[in-house]
Formats: C-alpha cells, sequence, structure tokens
C-alpha cells in the first residue's frame, strides 16, 4: 500500500473511532489531526471536509456489505433476493458502527447528505445485482410482474423502506416511540416486497425485528444524547 493510501487509511480509522467515542457532531477535525499528529494540508490533501470522511467511511461499509453478500449467494433466486435486501440494509449485526454513526444525525444537513451519498453507493452495488435476480424470478414464474420499469421501482421502494426503519430507529433511541412500531415497520417492508412481486405471504424475512432492535439498543446505549 503506498504512503498516500496508508494516510488515508489512517484518517478514515481515527475519524471513524472518534465518532464511536463522541459522536459526529462532537467531533472537531481539530481532535482527528491531533489523534493523528498530523497537519491540516495532510487531511484536506485527502478529504474536503469532516463530512466527507463520513461519505467514505459509510462507502466502505456498503463495499463490505456487497462483499458479504458475494461470499454467500443462496442458489434459489428468492433467497438470494431475500439476502441481498438483508445485506443492503444497516439495522442488522456487524453494522452497529454505521447506526452509531449515522443516526443520531439523521434529520440534519449532513446526515441527509450522507445518506444520499450512501444511497447512491447502495445502487452501485446492489442494483444491478438486484435486476437481475428479479429478471430471474419472473423468468421461473417464482415472481410475477410485467412492467419493464418494477427493478427501479423495487430499488426505490428498498431505499424509501430503509429510510422508514432508520427513522423509527432514531425515534426508538429517543424514546418517542416504542419497539412495536419498528417490529411494525418491517412487516411493512416485507408485505410490500411481496405485493410488488405478486409473492406467496411470508416469503421475505429482509430482517429479524429482534436482530433490527438489537442494533437499535445497541446504538440507544452509546448515544444518551439521542434522548
Amino acid at each position: 500500500m503506498r504512503k498516500g493510501e496508508l494516510k488515508k487509511k489512517a484518517i478514515l480509522e481515527t475519524a471513524e473511532s472518534l465518532f464511536l467515542e463522541k459522536g459526529y457532531q462532537e467531533t472537531a477535525i481539530d481532535e482527528i489531526l491531533s489523534r493523528l499528529s498530523t497537519s491540516k494540508g495532510s487531511l484536506y490533501h485527502h478529504f474536503e471536509s469532516k463530512q466527507q470522511i463520513l461519505e467514505e467511511i459509510c462507502r466502505e461499509k456498503m463495499l463490505a456489505s456487497a462483499e458479504e453478500y458475494h461470499l454467500q449467494i443462496p442458489d434459489d433466486p428468492l433467497a438470494a433476493l431475500d439476502r441481498l435486501l438483508y445485506c443492503a440494509q444497516p439495522l442488522r449485526n456487524g453494522k452497529e458502527a454505521l447506526l452509531l454513526m449515522l443516526l443520531p444525525i439523521l434529520n440534519t444537513p449532513d446526515g441527509d447528505t450522507t445518506l444520499c451519498s450512501m444511497q447512491r453507493v447502495q445502487k452501485q452495488i446492489f442494483y444491478p445485482e438486484l435486476e437481475k435476480i428479479l429478471f430471474q424470478l419472473r423468468s421461473d414464474r417464482s415472481a410475477f410482474w410485467t412492467p419493464e420499469y418494477l427493478p427501479i421501482l423495487a430499488w426505490d421502494l428498498f431505499l424509501a423502506g430503509q429510510q422508514t426503519l432508520l427513522s423509527v430507529s432514531r425515534a426508538l433511541c429517543g424514546k418517542t416511540t416504542d419497539a412495536p412500531t419498528l417490529a411494525l415497520s418491517i412487516d411493512a417492508m416485507r408485505f410490500a416486497w411481496e405485493r410488488l412481486l405478486d409473492l406467496p405471504y411470508g416469503s421475505m424475512t429482509i430482517v429479524r425485528a429482534e436482530e433490527a432492535l438489537s442494533c437499535v439498543y445497541h446504538t440507544a446505549q452509546h448515544f444518551k444524547y439521542l434522548s
């Protein structure tokens, strides 16, 4: 690995450590520089802002999710679709760090920009595979849909469902809603996919409510200022 790549990696690791310790909003660029023992010029050579650092951290976590998916793709297309949606969304085991950084800034300007950036990355790495699976399901007559634009509609449905789950999770951390609301939101997301593809009821899992709740509670314990 080249010197510049090593420096970029060190910046990302240091920034993530501070974001997890203190929260993104409470971390100043000077604190990242101090812990790295480096200059502003060195940091700004790689990143224009603190927000761009967070966006890159989220991008790397989405790339890791895609790798996780490709390491274990089920042979059955419907199971493959379920696993893809599971890996692509952040309310699950192994993605607690992403939630710990993202949920506290949800619905803030930096949070909105970061989420949009993350969704662009998600589309780049997951949508081509999603489209392929959906056409395979239709070819196998395991799913029934006609409009050729349905795959992009399905992807938009995924992003809308993800945003709803994140918003409900943020409210749950702040104790302005309760656990059943998150479980109902997950059920609604599953049902929407089943209706869109004309699948039998109970065909989709996406993520189990117990796993999603565990991730949210982990976030709430670390960020008391959410309440």
